[in-house]
């Protein structure tokens, strides 16, 4: 039962909240891309992680080259990602049932907890800083 995917545990309101702050922040992350030097912030994982933890909490699937699209990486780049995110056992792939030529790619049980606990404490975080009075500090 080791990676075994629990989805009704996924679909509640705290995983949909974190899903739309995921979103924010890879629509955060674009917006850098556009105001800054190409590749100045490339983080092809954590643009993998984002994109996949806001589509596991949407009940969503993500293939392989959706995935890599999201990533904003070259293909090569991507698949490489895509293999130590695989290796380091926060992603697993799995063969569409219907066509056997797509892969999708979701989080492991870990790596689905891993966002979801780091995401949780950075909107804890935010909401702490924007609950303070200005010159107040942390």
């Amino acid at each position: 039962m080791g990676d075994l995917i629990i989805m009704t545990k996924r679909n509640d309101k705290e995983a949909a909240s974190l899903a739309r702050f995921a979103r924010m922040l890879i629509s955060d992350r674009r917006k850098r891309e556009e105001l800054f030097p190409p590749l100045l912030f490339s983080d092809p994982a954590w643009d993998m992680l984002l994109d996949l933890f806001a589509a596991e909490a949407e009940g969503k699937k993500i293939s392989i080259t959706s995935l890599s699209i999201a990533s904003a990486a070259p293909q090569s780049t991507a698949q490489r990602w895509i293999d130590t995110l695989v290796e380091k056992k926060l992603i697993r792939r799995e063969p569409d049932p219907v066509d056997k030529r797509r892969i999708y790619v979701r989080l492991s049980n870990s790596g689905y907890q891993n966002m979801r606990d780091y995401l949780g404490e950075l909107t804890q975080q935010w909401h702490g800083y924007a609950a303070q009075s200005p010159g107040q500090n942390s």
